[in-house]
């Protein structure tokens, strides 16, 4: 059996002593050739010398070479041909890579640990991703691996990367002191990289300036911005410059106090035989350097060394370098192999023993939560129970064994009518659920039972409760809206259905600080979910989502059966407003035209129905209720609210000829709608109303705002809908006008139910549940 490994690094440095001691040992590696220098690292280089140790087809090499191995998510055939040929993975802690490994690749997975500043570790590092990425790391058991650079490292971390811990030391392809060093020049050699780039690295360099800028220096490193300001920046230099200054520079500074980080340079200074001055309490007294003559326990003690050899202390000079070479003991190609060939004997025994049990190909399995997180009885409920049904066939159609429960918040609301009662028909389990705030207390002891760190956990966030496991036993969970309360925590990965950014059209429509957590807590979900292009387009650039995080499904409409159908017995004329209490209705434009529309002969009766549209109905208390118009007090209603109330009540144009319908039950409600002469939508700014979509299969035409999602599904069904301005009171009339006059006409003009049909949740399943099951793997 051919042993192929996934080297996912691409520095130089490390890949020029770790490639081809894997190739002496027996294993062909394939290299990345895509680097983003976006992270910051000019260190890092591609090379293509290594293709020639992999015998894997030569068109699916090509493929992979034109991956970016960095990315969250790789296209199918790359994960495939990935899972195909090789059995292992090595990579560092680049978190986007780290998930798609860990949901796509099949084999072991090694994180090659460096260390981190004393500030954090990768528990954290991970766990403040979101919980749900240290948890699938967990589950992958004896497939992933802590690769500890320096043995030290394991000591912070959590129980599950100290039992997987192994240790692979890093190397040097240059394991010796060669003493090309001569010196001659007096500027000391100190390496800053990212300077404006990176916090961390802007303080290191301003406290060397601080501390060591009196003395001649040269700063090295990288940087991604330039320092221009600075004469002593160099920045990343061509190999000629940088071996002069290995040569010749009078000593290299190296600054660090990190007990679990190393860097490369002052082990390339030992190497090259050049002084190395270093500071007390960090990786290089671990590894040799506590009684070295270079260690310094002060910065004045340094500086003071520093000025020595500055000025030419040849004597001192020979003292430190005639010692330090100690520090690259454990860099050694012997000592490394020895580690090394320990550690891979053990995973090829893994690999071997998987390889040997002979598993029945097994179709994707899965339990996924679909979660209502408010009390919706409108479009969400509606897209919330089509999307699982869609779930459902799609799963059905392939042989997968997707269980599926559909979360509820328990209220009320849902007490009224039997909301769910498709989704339970068709064998589906309902579960309600509350939302319960939890203090810290609760997360530490959620973390003793489930085996978390408690610092990755939040100190106080909203869960949800069902009696039973609040989702932790899921694989994935799918929030049918990004309406959540904030700050909240999920236990699992999931998923945020983003339906519109009404908010950034109608300002004031929520509080700031609550926009910005939700928009926050947006970008930390696995996935966001829209169903058209604006939307995609809305998600990435206003709501900041990583574009690969991104899952564009069909729109999911409701197939309605015309033929079964009771024809209600309604005498008058009448067109159909189908709405809600939401600003971005645009009811105060609205009633402007339909004012205008009624005082220039507008016959037509107008029936509104929707969500709590009967509190347009209820009277202000100051009024009296014997008005004759339907009057009735609510004390709950909202300003808007009165204020639509009064401007109905106030009119008699309007309080003559608007008939208050309210919320109707799914079967009442297209009865209304097959008797109306047209549908009135003059809403905006959200992700289209499908209520267009219900009257199109009634046969019923529309006259709607013209926005982007109403234009998509206008020439998507080919709908032929009338469209106005929505802030013009004066075209909305006329267009109602125009409507009343043409309705039957254009109503011949619309496509037949067999036409529309493969637009509807039943004919679009295979596609919906293929880009879920597709989220789910990960790719």
């Amino acid at each position: 059996m051919k042993k192929r490994i996934l080297w996912l690094l691409n520095h130089t440095t490390l890949r020029e002593f770790e490639v081809p001691m894997l190739i002496e040992m027996g294993y062909e590696v394939f290299t990345p050739k895509i680097y983003q220098y976006s992270f910051g690292d000019l260190s890092a280089s591609v090379t293509w010398e290594y293709d020639s140790s992999l015998s894997i087809p030569q068109e699916d090499l090509a493929y992979l070479n034109e991956c970016d191995m960095y990315a969250e998510r790789l296209p199918a055939r790359a994960i495939e041909i990935m899972n195909r040929y090789f059995d292992m993975a090595i990579f560092g802690a680049f978190v986007p890579q780290i998930k798609m490994l860990v949901r796509t690749f099949k084999g072991l997975m090694v994180l090659q640990a460096f260390g981190l500043d004393a500030t954090t570790d990768y528990t954290r590092l991970f766990g403040g991703q979101s919980v749900s990425l240290l948890e699938d790391i967990i589950r992958l058991g004896d497939r992933f691996w802590f690769g500890a650079t320096y043995e030290n490292l394991p000591e912070v971390e959590c129980d599950y990367f100290k039992k997987q811990y192994v240790y692979l030391p890093i190397g040097l392809k240059h394991d010796r002191v060669d003493k090309i060093w001569t010196g001659g020049d007096k500027r000391i050699l100190f390496i800053g990289p990212k300077i404006n780039t990176n916090s961390y690295y802007r303080k290191v360099y301003q406290d060397f300036k601080r501390d060591f800028g009196m003395l001649p220096h040269v700063i090295g490193g990288a940087q991604m911005i330039p320092v221009p300001d600075d004469p002593a920046v160099m920045g990343f230099l061509p190999k000629e410059q940088y071996e002069y200054n290995m040569r010749h520079l009078a000593a290299m500074y190296y600054h660090s106090r990190e007990p679990r980080h190393l860097h490369y340079h002052p082990l390339e200074a030992v190497a090259n035989g050049m002084p190395l001055v270093f500071m007390a309490g960090g990786m290089l007294d671990r590894i040799g350097g506590s009684n070295l003559p270079g260690r310094c326990k002060t910065i004045p003690q340094a500086r003071a060394m520093l000025r020595r050899l500055s000025n030419g202390d040849m004597r001192l000079a020979k003292r430190i370098v005639d010692k330090q070479g100690c520090l690259l003991d454990t860099f050694g190609r012997q000592f490394c192999e020895m580690h090394w060939r320990n550690a891979f004997m053990h995973f090829q025994e893994l690999i071997e023993r998987r390889a040997s049990v002979q598993m029945a190909t097994k179709a994707f399995e899965a339990k996924i939560a679909i979660v209502l997180p408010m009390a919706y009885t409108g479009g969400v409920l509606d897209f919330a129970i089509r999307l699982t049904l869609a779930i459902q066939k799609g799963a059905a159609d392939q042989g997968d064994a997707v269980k599926i429960v559909l979360y509820y918040v328990d209220t009320p609301v849902y007490a009224k009518h039997d909301y769910f009662r498709r989704v339970r028909n068709a064998g589906i389990q309902t579960q309600r659920f509350r939302w319960s705030k939890k203090n810290k207390i609760w997360f530490e002891a959620l973390a003793a039972i489930k085996g978390y760190d408690s610092r990755i956990l939040p100190g106080e966030s909203y869960v949800m409760e069902d009696g039973i496991q609040s989702l932790q036993n899921f694989d994935y969970c799918i929030f049918a809206s990004d309406r959540l309360p904030l700050p909240f925590f999920c236990p699992t990965k999931y998923a945020i259905v983003v339906h519109d950014v009404i908010q950034r059209y109608i300002p004031g429509m929520f509080d700031l600080s609550y926009e910005a957590l939700r928009q926050i807590n947006n970008r930390k979900a696995n996935n966001v979910i829209v169903t058209t292009p604006y939307m995609r387009e809305e998600a990435t650039t206003y709501c900041g989502i990583n574009p690969q995080n991104v899952v564009e499904i069909p729109p999911v409409y409701e197939m309605i059966q015309p033929d079964k159908l009771i024809d209600l017995e309604i005498e008058e004329d009448y067109f159909v407003w189908p709405t809600n209490t939401s600003l971005h209705k645009n009811h105060r434009r609205a009633l402007e035209a339909l004012e205008l529309y009624y005082a220039r002969g507008g016959k037509l009766k107008c029936f509104v129905t929707g969500v709590n549209t009967e509190r347009f109905a209820a009277q202000h208390k100051e009024n009296s209720a014997d008005d004759g118009w339907n009057g009735r007090v609510d004390h709950d209603l909202s300003m808007y609210e009165r204020e639509i109330g009064k401007i109905i009540q106030t009119s008699e144009n309007l309080r003559k000829n608007i008939v208050i319908k309210g919320e109707q039950d799914k079967e009442v409600y297209f009865q209304y709608l097959k008797k109306a002469k047209f549908v009135f939508h003059p809403g905006f700014a959200d992700n289209g109303n499908g209520a267009c979509v219900d009257a199109l299969q009634l046969g019923v035409p529309t006259v709607t705002a013209q926005y982007p999602p109403m234009e998509y599904m206008n020439a998507r069904l080919n709908a032929s809908m009338t469209m106005f301005a929505p802030q013009d009171a004066e075209d909305i009339a006329d267009q109602l006008l125009y409507m009343e006059q043409n309705a039957g006409k254009l109503a011949k003009q619309l496509p037949t139910f067999q036409e529309l049909k493969k637009f509807m949740a039943e004919g679009q399943y295979p596609q919906i549940y293929a880009r879920i099951r597709s989220m789910i793997r990960g790719y």
